[in-house]
């Protein structure tokens, strides 16, 4: 049986901690922090959307080439796929 929770399209707002997706580009992320909404204006923005949100970029390991990295990734505007979703009761 398919878990409705997981394998769908996702917002940025919806995003949790614990949660591993797929963006364009075939990026594979765990996200280790809540995506906050911006507070300042910047020149791209202005002040509606996400700050980067900080997470895991799973890309090499799943592949068996290196170790996972952390970075902090924009997800603006970008296709989010929901692969994983932990359960945090």
């Amino acid at each position: 049986m398919i878990n409705m929770e997981q394998n769908r399209s996702i917002k940025v707002e919806h995003l949790q901690v614990g949660d591993e997706v797929i963006v364009t580009g075939l990026r594979y992320f765990k996200i280790l922090r809540a995506p906050t909404l911006r507070t300042t204006p910047t020149r791209i923005y202005g002040c509606t959307g996400y700050k980067s949100v900080k997470c895991l970029d799973m890309q090499l390991s799943k592949f068996g080439i290196g170790e996972d990295r952390q970075v902090y990734y924009d997800f603006n505007y970008s296709n989010i796929w929901l692969v994983k979703r932990e359960n945090n009761n």
